[in-house]
């Protein structure tokens, strides 16, 4: 069930209470005029486009709980537009870059998490535009910092377009 409340438009805040773990895909796609949500400590999950396009989302308490964060979850938000990884007590959780074919992950990331780069498996395909791309325009290198020690199972999985990864001494 996908909430179309005819004043989805005035909706600033979303606060789940205690108990909810997690919401449908797309649940809270396209929300103009949200600003913060408000997790509970047992949600842990983003669901594909789950505030894709909500242009005004900048804070999000409770973020921390998050473990999972599937595809485009926050893509289209001003949170992303300031800073494109989630970096949570040195794990880079989840990174939303979809413009640079070099990402180089901040300095400090001490851990690189399952699907933390889960948002560009589906390159060549540019969600901002809606287009397919040709995959010679599409090929990425990801770059990690001294500071990684560890690399989780599936940290690169289903990543077509990834040509390469430069994977530091540490």
């Amino acid at each position: 069930i996908y909430p179309n409340w005819g004043y989805r438009d005035k909706i600033k805040t979303i606060v789940f209470g205690e108990g909810v773990t997690g919401a449908d895909a797309e649940a809270f796609s396209g929300y103009p005029a949200l600003e913060t949500v408000v997790l509970s400590e047992g949600f842990d999950t983003f669901s594909a486009m789950l505030f894709k396009d909500c242009p005004n989302l900048r804070e999000i308490q409770g973020i921390e709980h998050v473990e999972h964060f599937n595809m485009n979850c926050l893509s289209g938000t001003a949170m992303m537009e300031q800073d494109p990884f989630i970096v949570i007590d040195g794990e880079l959780r989840y990174c939303d870059i979809s413009e640079s074919m070099n990402i180089v992950v901040p300095e400090g990331v001490t851990k690189i998490c399952k699907d933390a780069f889960g948002n560009l498996s589906n390159l060549p395909y540019d969600f901002m535009s809606d287009e397919l791309l040709d995959i010679e325009d599409a090929k990425f290198t990801i770059t990690l910092p001294e500071t990684v020690e560890t690399i989780e199972k599936l940290a690169f999985a289903n990543l077509p377009a990834l040509t390469s990864v430069n994977i530091p001494d540490s």
